[in-house]
C-alpha cells in the first residue's frame, strides 16, 4: 500500500512539474514574440552607461558590463516594455499570488519559479563586484523598482510575492557565485 501511495504521489508531482514546464515555456515564447529590436538596443546602451557610471571606481571588466546590461535589458523587456499597459492594480492584487496558492491554484507555482529564475543571474553578477549584503540589497532594489514601474505604467501587477521570489533568486545567484569563487580558488591552489 505504501508503495502505491508513493507511486501516486510521484505521478502527481511529475504531472505538476510537466504543467509548470509547459507554462514557463509558453510564457517565455509569449515574451519573445513581442520583442522590439529598437527597444533592446536603446535599453542595452542605457544600462551600459548606467553600469559604467555606477561601477567606474571598481575593477573595469567589459564582459561584466556587457552581461549585466544584457540581463537588465532582457528583464526590462520581459517585465515592462514587452507588455501592454492594460493592467489595473488594486490592493487586492498585492497579495494575489499567496491567496491563489492558498486556494490550491497550483498554476501560480510557475510564476514563482519564473521570478526566482529571472533574478539568479543578477545575484551571480552582483556578487562579482559587491559584498553579499550589497548584492542582496541590489537584487531587492531592482525588483522593487520593476514592481513600482509596473504599478505606475499599468504594465503588470504589483505583487509582494514577486519582490520576495525575485530577491530569493538573487540570493541563490549570490550563493552560486560564492561556491564558484571557492571552487576556482581550490582548483587554483591544487595547480
Amino acid at each position: 500500500m505504501c508503495g502505491t501511495l508513493i507511486y501516486v504521489w510521484e505521478g502527481k508531482c511529475m504531472l505538476l512539474w510537466n504543467r509548470v514546464k509547459a507554462q514557463l515555456y509558453a510564457k517565455v515564447c509569449n515574451y519573445l514574440a513581442v520583442i522590439d529590436p529598437f527597444q533592446i538596443i536603446v535599453c542595452f546602451i542605457f544600462f551600459s552607461l548606467i553600469l559604467k557610471w555606477c561601477f567606474n571606481k571598481k575593477k573595469k571588466t567589459i564582459a561584466w558590463h556587457i552581461l549585466c546590461s544584457m540581463w537588465l535589458t532582457i528583464i526590462f523587456e520581459i517585465t515592462l516594455l514587452g507588455r501592454k499597459n492594460d493592467v489595473i492594480n488594486t490592493w487586492n492584487s498585492v497579495f494575489s499570488s499567496f491567496s491563489e496558492l492558498a486556494s490550491s491554484n497550483y498554476t501560480i507555482i510557475y510564476d514563482m519559479v519564473f521570478n526566482v529564475v529571472l533574478f539568479i543571474p543578477l545575484g551571480f553578477l552582483m556578487r562579482m563586484k559587491c559584498s553579499v549584503k550589497y548584492s542582496v540589497v541590489i537584487s531587492g532594489g531592482v525588483s522593487l523598482f520593476i514592481e513600482v514601474m509596473q504599478l505606475i505604467t499599468h504594465r503588470g501587477l504589483f505583487e509582494i510575492s514577486d519582490l520576495i521570489f525575485n530577491t530569493i533568486g538573487g540570493m541563490i545567484g549570490i550563493v552560486c557565485m560564492i561556491f564558484t569563487q571557492k571552487f576556482v580558488k581550490i582548483c587554483s591552489l591544487k595547480l
